[in-house]
């Protein structure tokens, strides 16, 4: 979806006369991310994407033709839409790797733990012989 996004800019630049690169639309992107802010839970980034949609369907649903204000408020909601995206996908991916390791400790927790058991035993059978 963000690249769809990505793409709707540059067409929107386009017909405001203006050339712009995807290299150009994806390093303000990369300035505009800020990881310390980039908290929250899933569901509040599926919130903002919707708000993003919804915000650019009504920006789009406007009759006649835009003006350059209108296309620089659909070329806002677009990127905000894109940068939106990609917080969404890299929490997702954090969080798979932070799954994955939770997961990982727990199955050598429970190989020492079971280490721990057997060498017990061990250790009280060689007492009792």
């Amino acid at each position: 979806m963000s690249v769809y996004a990505v793409l709707a800019v540059i067409e929107q630049y386009r017909q405001a006369e203006k050339a712009v690169s995807i290299k150009q639309l994806t390093d303000k992107l990369c300035n505009n991310y800020h990881p310390y802010q980039d908290r929250g839970k899933i569901k509040v980034k599926l919130e903002d994407i919707r708000g993003n949609t919804e915000t650019i369907k009504k920006l789009l649903s406007i009759s006649g033709i835009h003006t350059l204000e209108d296309k620089q408020k659909i070329i806002k909601s677009y990127l905000s839409l894109a940068l939106n995206c990609v917080k969404a996908q890299i929490f997702i991916c954090l969080d798979g790797q932070e799954q994955r390791i939770e997961t990982q400790h727990m199955r050598d927790k429970n190989t020492t733990d079971n280490n721990q058991v057997v060498n017990e035993e061990l250790y009280q059978y060689s007492i009792q012989q």
